[in-house]
């Protein structure tokens, strides 16, 4: 049984009770985090549901690679993950979030405005997770073109990625690459984010 799905530009994110991840769709930068990525004459494009996952721990499967390092993405794989239910999905225009049940957020893909929250640039081609929300739980996330937002339990807003038109809520134009509160909504109990085109609601 599914738990949960979502859809970006050509590519679609499916999580499954069991804690199954899968993705399937366009994957050239490294959206469906299955390892794939690159220009070439679109190999890594997924006609039917490829799993995203390394070993089976607990009954669970695992976020990301089985390996103990994967040195194209310089993402820690295989034991970081084991046993993590993905409970929620996000999906830009070519990235990707996901939430597990203990307040977790993995990103990969595209990143070229920071929106992975990685705090650089680079490209992932598997799920690596945001250390800059360690310590802080989350319930939210959602995901625009090139931005990201994600609610913690207590009802914070955080944002990054390209601040384009404001879109971050920081009260200016300027890109983050790691996730910020959103100072002017510190104050009041957030309960859901909604990423667009431009904007976030």
């Amino acid at each position: 049984r599914l738990s949960c799905v979502a859809a970006g530009c050509d590519y679609t994110l499916v999580a499954c009770e069991q804690g199954s991840l899968y993705a399937f769709g366009r994957g050239e930068e490294g959206q469906l985090g299955d390892g794939t990525h690159g220009k070439q004459r679109r190999p890594q494009d997924q006609i039917l549901p490829v799993r995203i996952g390394g070993n089976r721990v607990g009954g669970n499967r695992a976020i990301g690679s089985p390996t103990s390092r994967n040195r194209d993405s310089g993402s820690l794989e295989g034991e970081e993950y084991a046993g993590q239910l993905v409970v929620a999905l996000a999906a830009g225009c070519a990235h990707s979030l996901a939430m597990t049940d203990d307040g977790r957020v993995y990103s990969w893909g595209a990143n070229n405005m920071g929106h992975l929250g990685q705090g650089d640039t680079q490209t992932r081609a598997f799920p690596s997770r945001i250390d800059a929300l360690v310590g802080t739980r989350v319930c939210r996330v959602a995901a625009g073109e090139y931005h990201s937002c994600a609610i913690s339990d207590s009802g914070q807003l955080f944002t990054w990625g390209s601040g384009l038109f404001g879109r971050l809520g920081h009260g200016d134009a300027a890109s983050r690459t790691y996730p910020k509160l959103v100072q002017a909504l510190a104050d009041q109990q957030v309960v859901s984010v909604s990423g667009g085109l431009w904007h976030t609601l």
